[in-house]
């Protein structure tokens, strides 16, 4: 009987270790004791006519923020933010396996959007995740990559987002299913994602598509923010081609006929 009590404590002393491992080397202990939080400062940022132009050149085309966080005139071509609800907030997400993600008002009213916000937490949120309340923000908000925004293009971004019209739209928060809502927290390591070109992709091809919403005779999906796209400048579409073309290429044969 000794013997079998003791084989118990020790099977389950071994079972605690070998989870508490588990955690430590897998997801972490974010996901218990929430995010690594920075204090926020009073610091603000000059409304400069500078910033105010090279911001809304971002938040309506390179950074796409307001892709995300608009309803979406559907009847219009390139599906644009409908008028006057730019930046309101929406349902981003509904799948019964992951749960609901809404993009959130991120106009400057005071009581729906982010009118109460500091410049800091702004910036806070667009580089590091985190919302109101302290909360993560679910990773569909692609907080990994805009940390790399220089310091200059932080400060016109948000320069800019204050200077929308503030649209009264209360949003209702992301309600993400265990265990997927822990992963907001993890910290992942993630490499440049790789794809390859289709290969009738040239430079102009490309710019082209990007202007006009449309390859050959078959026009693309919506889905495709190609509409905030277009914006861009001739030099930074050039660009992101370049960047493409330089990722390693992977054999992905993709049907576009199938629906």
């Amino acid at each position: 009987m000794k013997m079998l009590k003791s084989i118990l404590i020790y099977g389950g002393l071994t079972l605690v270790v070998l989870v508490l491992l588990g955690i430590t080397f897998t997801i972490g202990w974010r996901p218990f004791i929430g995010p690594r939080v920075r204090p926020l400062s009073d610091l603000k940022f000059d409304a400069t006519p500078a910033r105010m132009e090279r911001g809304k050149y971002l938040v309506n085309g390179v950074v796409g923020c307001l892709d995300c966080h608009s309803e979406h005139d559907t009847a219009l071509e390139g599906a644009p933010a409908r008028a006057g609800r730019e930046g309101a907030g929406r349902l981003f997400i509904s799948d019964p396996g992951l749960g609901i993600v809404y993009a959130p008002n991120i106009t400057p009213d005071r009581e729906t959007g982010i009118g109460n916000w500091t410049d800091d937490r702004i910036g806070r949120a667009i580089r590091v995740g985190i919302g109101s309340g302290d909360r993560a923000l679910f990773p569909v908000m692609p907080y990994q990559s805009f940390r790399h925004l220089s310091d200059e293009d932080l400060a016109s971004v948000v320069v800019y987002l204050r200077s929308l019209m503030p649209v009264r739209n209360p949003v209702p928060l992301t309600k993400i299913g265990f265990p997927v809502n822990r992963q907001s927290f993890r910290r992942l390591s993630r490499s440049p994602g790789r794809f390859t070109t289709l290969t009738y992709y040239d430079e102009a091809a490309f710019l082209k598509t990007m202007r006009t919403g449309q390859i050959g005779a078959r026009k693309l999906d919506p889905m495709m923010p190609w509409g905030f796209y277009r914006n861009m400048t001739d030099d930074d579409l050039k660009a992101v081609f370049a960047y493409i073309r330089s990722l390693p290429p992977v054999r992905h044969s993709v049907d576009n006929s199938v629906a």
